[in-house]
């Protein structure tokens, strides 16, 4: 909003100078260089609440990668003794983490103490993880598999 504020108003003053010293036409450039900075605003801003709503992948600050933890996640799950493949989806809900970690066990179903000890090393790896789900399966979900549209 301040950014905006600023360009707004520094635009308005261009244009009126620039009419004061006799280009008619700087008003109307200043017009549509405001207006377009509003409209690129308001793109930038609906995109990032419709990805909010949608309850994107996390990302980094900037929006750029995605965020570390995923992968830190994965690798803890991984370091467990029980667990031959794990791979999850961590989704941004504000300042903390909805996590659902897909865990393929060595030898058939993992017991309730093994999968305690999972979620315990998963949510002591950061505060951002607040809620967590621990799903033990045969094999991971098609969509997180490395290579495949979507997959992590």
């Amino acid at each position: 909003m301040n950014k905006a504020d600023w360009m707004t108003g520094v635009g308005g003053i261009v244009g009126v100078l620039g009419i004061g010293v006799g280009l008619w036409w700087a008003d109307s450039a200043a017009a549509l260089f405001i207006s377009a900075s509003i409209l690129h605003d308001g793109v930038k801003n609906l995109r990032s609440a419709v990805a909010a709503l949608m309850d994107s992948r996390a990302t980094t600050v900037d929006g750029s990668r995605p965020h570390p933890l995923g992968g830190a996640i994965d690798e803890t799950l991984r370091a467990l003794d029980w667990v031959s493949d794990a791979a999850s989806r961590v989704r941004d809900q504000g300042h903390v983490f909805h996590v659902e970690a897909f865990v393929v066990g060595r030898d058939g179903m993992p017991t309730q103490a093994q999968l305690q000890k999972a979620w315990d090393a998963v949510t002591g790896l950061d505060w951002k993880v607040e809620d967590l789900v621990v799903v033990p399966v045969d094999e991971l979900p098609e969509e997180l598999l490395p290579g495949v549209r979507g997959g992590g």
